[in-house]
């Protein structure tokens, strides 16, 4: 029996990996497990995992509707049912879950979580145009605001991303510089990674800007309503204290008038 204890690493990234590409099944009888299916050239990660928590791991080869010939591979894991319950106080529900990802509702190791949240519905590399990225794709409000948040932690910028019109997703992206510190803070050295991702990452760490790459200024973000209502509240110079705002944005917000 292995039960997850977010604190540590490992746990906190199987944990992050198993709500973005994982499936928590319960059937009758107490019955179930977790199912973590990934593309078949990422076969390797679930066969480490295996060797920590146990379980076995499956491979088909199918048609797609965007590949033919495309090989996937399934571990499955946690077929205990105190495991199981365990993870549900961790806050990981049974069922499709796409929509409802959050945080655990415990303590656990930051970059680590995320990185699994990024191995999964993630993406790092280098774009066409020759910019280093990260990328996160997902259909939770509450994981893509609790992104933004770390983004502002470790780089400073303020994201305000809303879902798009073509697939109803968030796509939060960083590049550049920024994309650097992000993949810095999660892909550490010898941390338990995806070795593809790994790769990715340690390109994305060792671009250096081409002289052809103008460096972007920073894009003024919108004002949220949450903003306006704690600048109106606070006054401007508590408001500058706990927000990212600058002295002269809040004195043009409060120029142009706090509801505009």
């Amino acid at each position: 029996m292995y039960l997850l204890d977010l604190t540590k690493q490992f746990d906190s990234y199987l944990y992050g990996l198993i709500q973005t590409d994982g499936n928590f099944r319960e059937e009758t009888r107490n019955r179930g497990c977790i199912a973590i299916e990934l593309a078949g050239k990422d076969e390797e990660i679930l066969q480490r995992i295996a060797n920590i928590v146990g379980g076995n791991t499956t491979c088909r080869v199918r048609n797609t509707n965007f590949k033919n010939d495309y090989k996937s591979c399934t571990l499955r894991i946690f077929y205990n049912l105190q495991e199981r319950n365990h993870l549900k106080t961790l806050g990981l529900l049974p069922g499709k879950k796409a929509e409802l990802i959050s945080l655990p509702s415990c303590n656990f190791s930051e970059p680590d979580y995320w990185r699994g949240i990024i191995d999964g519905d993630g993406s790092l590399g280098i774009t066409a145009n020759g910019n280093c990225f990260i990328s996160l794709v997902t259909k939770s409000e509450f994981l893509a605001k609790s992104y933004e948040e770390l983004i502002l932690k470790i780089t400073k910028i303020k994201k305000n991303t809303n879902k798009n019109k073509r697939d109803n997703v968030f796509n939060i992206m960083l590049r550049d510089e920024s994309a650097q510190q992000m993949v810095n803070y999660l892909y550490y050295n010898n941390c338990f990674v995806m070795m593809r991702k790994n790769d990715l990452a340690k390109i994305v760490l060792s671009w250096v800007r081409p002289d052809n790459i103008l460096k972007r200024k920073n894009i003024k973000q919108s004002w949220s309503i949450e903003e306006k209502k704690l600048l109106q509240e606070l006054g401007p110079e508590k408001f500058l204290s706990v927000s990212n705002r600058t002295l002269q944005s809040i004195k043009m917000k409060l120029y142009r008038g706090i509801d505009k």
